[in-house]
């Protein structure tokens, strides 16, 4: 058992192991490779950026933490997992990221970032 935490360190959840990817195909690997229950926890920049389950093999997705497109044209990035708010401004050289448009889901069932 492993213990993990959120950035509060009030929210301690043991899980069976902790593995730390740091691309898709790890984590496909991953899921692949077991049948335990998984949960995820992404930057851990604050509480509710995990999802942990005791007993879980937890997928810890810090490493996944880059801008891999920026498309300044069409106001959009690609990103991965746990890439934080701050690092898509300072990829696009713009100062806010909108709350309500932070995210949109593409048929392509990637994630992409609208910033303004």
């Amino acid at each position: 058992m492993q213990a993990i935490n959120d950035i509060t360190e009030l929210n301690r959840i043991l899980v069976a192991s902790v593995a730390r990817p740091a691309c898709t195909t790890e984590v496909a690997t991953l899921m692949r490779g077991t049948d335990m229950p998984v949960s995820i926890g992404g930057g851990y920049f604050s509480m509710g950026s995990q999802t942990a389950s005791p007993g879980t093999l937890h997928l810890d997705l810090s490493r996944m933490n880059r801008v891999l497109r920026l498309e300044p044209v069409a106001a959009r990035m690609r990103i991965q997992a746990a890439v934080s708010a701050g690092a898509m401004c300072s990829a696009s050289s713009i100062r806010t990221v909108s709350p309500s448009r932070s995210c949109k889901r593409t048929r392509t069932s990637r994630w992409v970032a609208h910033c303004r």
